[in-house]
Parts: structure tokens; sequence; C-alpha cells
């Protein structure tokens, strides 16, 4: 055996203490990153193992390995720019061998006197590099945590990721993290819905969740460790409320365009909460539809109610919602496609709202034209105001075949109301509107804002009550205090009318269709003539069963 040098002894006694300083291990054996907090250092260069700095361009950049400022532990990686013409400046790690076309979780913590950019770099199989970047980070002066998901492209074999700043100014880093994306487990169309899975990069958010507040209201939202099925559920309570909403909601699945489901989830609440589903379209427009509202429960209650989605949708997410002070916990969130049962025929109705002028000059030589009778909802406070119609305009209506119904005395939110002023606007209005037109049966609620209380006093005066609920009304969604519509406005095409005319029709359920002013340039709540005419002609050709709202019930009731 040949001797060795003794001046080579030295030299391998540090490549191995370097050595055996690299290969430290992350002591969280899930984070893909070694030392990913920088606690580990080489002593020989006395830098961060795994790490190196790197810049590029023209700029004066300093690297600091910071012993003392750190978000966890003792030591930070630092890095600033004192002068700048172009280029970045970064600390990153080695690279890591990663799985192809696999979603990750990155996150790490900064400080930053200027925005940065977090880049991910990937190398495929054959050695060439691409890089990806994920996101813009806004200055913080103190230290803040940032999240992204990298999804591998194909026949990547690694990858590393780097926060880096391309300004004058500094920007620090510590614990940084990669680890496996967990996969939400999906369950009747929502993702995580018994809210069992807990987030990789937060224990206090369950998986595919998220919370979201709008509006002047104190909300908070905790992840709790009890539930209706299993140990956890979700939390939303307002202490403080002057407008607004506050929701837990999953993100968005696909769903199937025209298509009906059954929405379901178990909730507890001390006031009133709201159901509102949110469409994404396939030009990445959002539609929102109203379902019917969830009254408060002490105890698990189950909430039900169905879903047609509209043409060109893509995904669907579902906010259960307080908008109110108080709570709601919900668990066990079901979405499922059904098929409905139908009546014996599709019937279609034309309904009007307020009373505007403009529906007895434009709209009822049209209906008188196509043979087509409408139910007209009058504020009686605004019979002969200006923009309204008169009193014999509305008594032509009647005479022409057309139902006059309430829509109350002044238009009021009847939930905001007090129990007296709530039955004033219901009860005068029904004497007000029958002295001068017969019978008034039924009601469409202002705004289509109700809730229990209005639904009780309405059943005091009037058969019925039509909200702003978008739907059908079918044999399993029927409820006559609460029917369901769709809306025109001003950006309703004929081909919707159409569509929702075709869904009415094949699924033989009841459509009720809102207009307002038939107008042109009548603003938001209207339509021109020329669609009104277009929409009256395809129901026509459709061959379709019209009928006022009074006819329908007639027809409709004995088949429940």
């Amino acid at each position: 055996m040949k001797k060795i040098s003794l001046i080579l002894i030295p030299v391998l006694i540090l490549i191995l203490l370097a050595s055996r300083h690299d290969s430290k291990v992350s002591p969280d054996s899930s984070n893909l990153i070694n030392n990913p907090s920088v606690e580990s250092i080489n002593k020989i260069t006395n830098k961060p193992n795994n790490w190196s700095s790197d810049s590029w361009g023209e700029n004066q950049t300093k690297f600091t390995y910071d012993k003392k400022k750190s978000q966890d532990g003792k030591n930070s990686l630092k890095v600033e720019i004192a002068k700048y013409t172009d280029g970045d400046a970064k600390w990153l790690s080695k690279p890591i061998p990663v799985f192809s076309d696999k979603e990750y979780n990155f996150s790490n913590y900064y400080k930053s006197s200027v925005p940065t950019d977090t880049v991910v770099r990937f190398t495929d199989d054959h050695n060439q590099i691409t890089y990806k970047t994920l996101g813009t980070n806004p200055p913080s002066n103190s230290w803040k945590k940032i999240n992204y998901t990298i999804k591998t492209p194909l026949n990547t074999t690694e990858l590393t990721v780097f926060q880096i700043i391309g300004s004058v100014g500094f920007l620090q880093t510590d614990s940084y993290s990669l680890k496996y994306a967990t996969v939400p487990i999906i369950t009747n169309n929502i993702p995580n819905n018994s809210l069992e899975q807990a987030s990789n990069e937060n224990s206090n958010l369950p998986l595919a969740w998220q919370t979201n507040n709008n509006g002047a209201n104190s909300a908070k939202f905790t992840y709790l460790k009890d539930g209706h099925n299993g140990g956890r559920s979700v939390k939303t309570q307002i202490t403080g409320y002057t407008g607004g909403d506050a929701k837990w909601h999953y993100t968005p699945q696909p769903i199937e365009p025209e298509a009906s489901y059954r929405f379901t989830d178990l909730y507890k609440s001390n006031i009133q909460s709201e159901v509102i589903v949110a469409f994404t379209q396939d030009d990445e427009s959002t539609i929102y539809q109203s379902l019917k509202n969830a009254p408060a429960s002490s105890s698990w209650n189950e909430y039900s109610d169905m879903i047609t989605t509209p043409v060109g949708s893509q995904e669907v997410t579902v906010y259960h919602l307080i908008a109110g002070i108080g709570y709601l916990i919900t668990d066990d969130y079901s979405l499922i496609p059904v098929s409905v049962p139908g009546f014996n025929r599709a019937i279609v109705t034309l309904t009007f709202d307020d009373g505007f002028e403009s529906v007895y000059k434009n709209g009822l030589p049209l209906m008188k034209k196509y043979d087509i009778s409408s139910t007209q909802y009058i504020i009686s406070n605004m019979i002969n105001e200006p923009n309204y119609m008169s009193k014999s305009q509305i008594a032509r209506l009647q005479s022409n075949g057309h139902e006059i119904g309430s829509h109350t005395k002044s238009h009021a939110d009847l939930t905001s109301l007090t129990l007296n002023d709530l039955k004033n606007e219901l009860a005068q209005s029904k004497i007000d509107l029958e002295r001068k037109f017969n019978s008034i049966t039924n009601l469409a609620i202002p705004y289509g804002a109700h809730n229990d209380q209005v639904i009780t006093q309405t059943k005091q005066y009037y058969r019925s009550a039509r909200t702003t609920d978008t739907g059908y009304n079918s044999i399993t969604t029927f409820n006559p205090y609460q029917l369901r519509i769709q809306e025109v406005n001003n950006s309703t095409t004929p081909q919707e009318i159409a569509s929702w005319v075709d869904k009415a029709i094949q699924d033989k359920v009841w459509l009720i269709i809102l207009y307002h002013r038939i107008e042109d340039k009548g603003g938001l709540f209207s339509t021109t003539p020329k669609i009104f005419e277009e929409n009256l002609s395809y129901i026509k050709t459709s061959d379709v069963k019209t009928a006022t709202l009074n006819q329908a019930l007639d027809e409709l009731t004995p088949q429940l």
C-alpha cells in the first residue's frame, strides 16, 4: 500500500469535514429542502449548508448570512442591492430531485423593502432548464409567509425555488419548505367535503378551503376540532356588522352545464344564513345563483336545495354564508347530479316587476301580437307616478288577460321592517290594488329579500310569493312562497332566454321569467323591444304552454 503524503492529510480532512456537513438532512423529513431554516453551518465556508448565492446583470450586490435576525431559529439569508441597472440577485438551495407531472407546495418567510419575485427553475431528463415565475411579493417590514403550488412539467427531474430581488433595496428570507402536495379527497363533487384533511401549509385551515369576507363587518373564521361527521368543521362568526357577508368556501370544481344538482350540507347557526352558488363560465366570467335561505338552528340541521347550472358553466363553488351578527358552523358538504321529476308539461310564465310605463307602451302590443299573457306585479303607491303605469293603463292590461299582482305598497326591504310595518306593506297594497283591479292573490317580494317572518306574514294575505332566487320550479323544488325565476337584464341575450325555455321543455318544469322595463337605453334592469319580441317569438314557436302565475298555480298544484 502506498503511503499518503503528509501534505495531503490536511486537505483530506477538510474535504471530509465539508462532506459531513453538506450531507446533513432536514430535521423535518417531509420537507424536501435540506437545511430549510439555514441553521446548519458549514464550518469551513461559514455559510449555510445546501445554499449558495447568485447574481447576474449590472448591479452592486451584497450577500449576508445573518446570524442575529431570523424568523425561526438564529439564522436567515439576506441580499442587498446598493446600485442597480439590470439583472437580479438571490440565495438558492441545491436542486431537489422531484417527480414529473406532480404538485408540490412551496413556502418561505421574507422581509423586503421592495417588491420581489418568486421563481422556480426546472431541470428535465435532458438537462434542459426552464424557468417559471410563481408570483410577485409586496414589500413587508415584518416577516411574511408566502405559499405557492408548483406543478412540475413532464420529464422534470429536479427543481429549485428562489425569491429574487431586482432593484435597489434588501430581501431577507428564512424557513423554506417544499412538500408533496396533499391531494384533497373529492366526495360527491366537493373536495375535502367533511373537512377532515388539514392543509399542509397551515394546520388551522382545511385542505382546499379558504375564507372570504367583504363589506363592513368583523368576521372571525375557525377550523373547529369537532363536527357533525368526524372530527372537524368550520365556523364563521361576525361580531360587528354594517354590510357585506362572510363565508368559508371550497376550491371551485368542474361541473356539467345545463344540468341539475342537489346541494346539501349540515349546519348550526344562531341567525338565518344564505346560500349562494358561484359558476365560472367558459369566458371566465362569474354567474351567481341564490338558493333558499337556511333558518337558524341550535342543533345540526340538513340544508338541501336544487341547483340548475347555466349554459357555458365550467366550474362551481357554493357559499354558505352569514350577513349579520351571529355564527354559522358547517360540515359534510355534497353536490350530487340528479334527474328532476317533471310535471305533466312545461309552463312558461312572464312576470314584470314595479309597473313601469314602458311595459304598457312597448310590451303590451308585442304580447298581444303573440297572444301571451303575463303577471304584472304593481307597487301600489307608484300608480300614476312619472314613468309608472296609470290606473287606466293597468286596467287595460288586466282586460287583455294579464294578471295583476302585488309588489307591496312602497317596495321596501321587508326583512328590515318591524312586524307592524311589514303587515302594512303586505295588507295595504292588497287592499289598494283590489279596490282598483279586483282580486289580488300573488306577491313579488321586493329585492327578493325574505326571511321566516316575511314568509309567515305573506301567507296571511297571498297565495304565493315570487322571489329573485334563480332556478326552475319542479316537483322537488316547488315552494309556492319561494318561487324561483330567471331574470332578464340588459346583458341577457335571446340565446340565453331560449336556453331557459329549452331546459323547461326538456325537464317539464315551470319557468318564471322576470322582466322590469321594455325600452331602449333603459339601464341595467331592462331589455329592448327588439329582444323582447325575439323572446316572445321563440316561446311561441317552441309550442310551450304559457300561463299567468295564477293559472300556472291552478294547473301545477294538484300534481304535487
